[in-house]
């Protein structure tokens, strides 16, 4: 049987994928700035933005993901200092969470963080085998639950940067190959323990991108979709108070 590990902020679905489904990719770009309802960003630019988001996340122990994190304490750790960008990690759960970040605008003069997001990765490690299209096969399992997502939400100081056109703020990474920690995965062995086994990653989402300036600022993002053939639906929502200090 082949096996699909997908990560909803902290949730795991274990799919197979004994039939495949070719899905069509879309082309979408992601808002962002102060005219974040208006402005769109090179797709190629937010791609790179999503693969560090995603290596950030995964490529560290699950028991400090940042999508668990209570209070903000985590979104410091492990920062790929990447053009500028500092990463902020989703929700995991329905309720609300409040989080505080202090982060130096000389070193960072944007924060890049997720609405909502379908996070999945095959590995050789586990038993079985690979789709003859892992991208189509991704696109095939997410497409029910992000085509329609609902209450997405993107405030930045009480103003929303939402698009009037919800499929603005969508895109995702394509496919690429990194060291998933294997803490995110049901099954493990040594060869998963030891690093020596890239995987196969795809992450899908809604995404914002937002300049900086000196100050305190507060950003609320959130989001919910169902993923009706796997009888699973996720909401979250985040409150960040963000210090930006010199």
């Amino acid at each position: 049987m082949k096996k699909l590990f997908v990560v909803i902020g902290a949730a795991f679905i274990l799919l197979s994928c004994d039939k495949e489904a070719v899905v069509e990719p879309k082309q979408s770009l992601v808002s962002t700035s102060a005219d974040i309802r208006t402005a769109k960003v090179n797709k190629q630019e937010i791609q790179t933005l999503i693969r560090s988001w995603a290596e950030w996340v995964y490529g560290r122990n699950s028991s400090v993901a940042p999508f668990l994190d209570p209070n903000g304490s985590l979104q410091d750790l492990n920062q790929p200092f990447t053009s500028g960008v500092f990463m902020l990690g989703g929700g995991s759960s329905p309720e609300p969470v409040t989080r505080t970040v202090t982060i130096s605008l000389s070193q960072y003069q944007f924060v890049f963080v997720p609405l909502v997001v379908l996070t999945g990765f095959f590995n050789q490690c586990i038993p079985g085998s690979y789709p003859n299209n892992p991208e189509a096969y991704f696109q095939s399992q997410f497409k029910e639950g992000l085509n329609g997502p609902k209450d997405l939400t993107l405030l930045w100081d009480d103003v929303s940067l939402l698009s009037t056109k919800q499929k603005d703020a969508r895109t995702n990474s394509g496919l690429f190959n990194f060291h998933v920690d294997p803490s995110y995965f049901f099954e493990s062995n040594q060869c998963l323990e030891d690093f020596k086994s890239l995987s196969v990653v795809y992450a899908d989402g809604y995404w914002a991108k937002i300049p900086l300036t000196l100050g305190t600022h507060t950003l609320t993002v959130g989001g919910n979709f169902d993923l009706r053939r796997f009888k699973y639906e996720f909401s979250n929502m985040v409150n960040y108070t963000i210090h930006v200090v010199e």
